[in-house]
């Protein structure tokens, strides 16, 4: 299982039920465990958290990726192409 899996089997295991605290902790955890801003955002998007535009702004304005964050022009980029690969993954199904 790969680590993107690993956080998107996290987040739907455990953040529904989280409060403010331990989903920070959550977001901590993912980071910690090598998942980058992107992924992140594309687990809690694909977990039906939030919209990508909400995980996107719940994310950027985390503790856990505060610094990311501030490289927006960098984040920007990096969305759309994990958009386009999200996109062609749903195609294949």
């Amino acid at each position: 299982m790969s680590k993107y899996e690993t956080g998107l089997n996290l987040i739907r295991a455990k953040w529904e039920n989280a409060s403010d605290i331990e989903r920070e902790q959550i977001l901590l955890e993912l980071k910690r465990d090598g998942l980058s801003i992107v992924e992140v955002i594309r687990a809690l998007r694909e977990a039906n958290v939030f919209s990508l535009k909400a995980a996107k702004q719940y994310v950027a304005s985390s503790e856990a990726w505060q610094a990311e964050a501030q490289h927006g022009d960098d984040l920007h980029v990096e969305i759309i192409e994990a958009l386009r690969e999200f996109s062609v993954a749903g195609q294949r199904k």
